[in-house]
């Protein structure tokens, strides 16, 4: 309950100063007095603040406070959501495979663990009337017990009903986007006659204190790969 309490502080933040009643280089309430108005501890409105912060919303100012950022312009985000891409090109979804597997140097890199650590590795095929249109790799290291990694596992022969059920508030997203032709791996693996144009949508998620939960990459074929992009402020 805590945790949607500083999510909401947050999210009321952000509306006053996207309507324009909080302007740039206005300052903030102080965490004492906005912990006095949410019922809230001064902790609890710090995290809040500082979701704020990451976002580019406002700075703090040690021994001041905190203000409002100015506006950035022609920066945009662009975002690629795996289960808006599911529901709307993916027909079925295959379990290509389901393996422990070592922690070799990329994995090791990428996931922040020691070569002992157990990984898992889910691969999943995305098909569109029988035909693969994309290919889903994800790593977790295994923590037994750990909800996230226990609903990927859960869930594995429906990656959909994991990421609905995931909870957004308590994990944050890092992608990387880049361009590729198949290999001869990933063409066998989708039944490619030839290399084939991909977008290749790496993704990182990670918890609240900065631990890892996963490391993957999803390999899309152009036709049914896209992204859209905001202005951000």
């Amino acid at each position: 309950m805590v945790e949607v309490k500083y999510v909401q502080i947050m999210l009321d933040i952000k509306k006053k100063i996207e309507q324009g009643i909080l302007k740039p280089g206005d300052m903030l309430q102080s965490e004492k007095a906005l912990s006095e108005e949410y019922n809230l501890s001064r902790m609890t409105v710090r995290k809040g603040l500082t979701l704020l912060s990451e976002r580019g919303y406002i700075t703090s100012v040690p021994g001041k406070g905190y203000f409002v950022n100015k506006p950035a312009t022609g920066k945009y985000v662009f975002s690629f959501d795996e289960t808006e891409f599911i529901e709307k090109y993916v027909s079925s979804v295959k379990l290509q495979q389901a393996n422990i597997v070592k922690a070799n140097d990329i994995l090791q890199k990428e996931l922040e663990v020691d070569q002992n650590t157990k990984i898992i590795m889910l691969g999943h095929i995305f098909l569109r009337e029988d035909k693969a249109i994309a290919y889903d790799v994800k790593y977790f290291p295994y923590t037994k017990g750990d909800p996230f990694i226990e609903s990927q596992i859960g869930y594995a022969t429906y990656p959909l009903k994991a990421l609905q059920n995931s909870n957004a508030f308590s994990q944050q997203r890092q992608i990387r986007i880049s361009t590729a032709l198949s290999d001869e791996y990933i063409q066998k693996i989708m039944k490619l006659d030839k290399p084939h144009a991909l977008m290749v949508i790496e993704q990182k998620y990670r918890d609240l204190k900065n631990n890892t939960l996963m490391w993957g990459k999803i390999h899309i074929l152009q036709d049914y790969a896209f992204l859209e992009g905001e202005s951000v402020f």
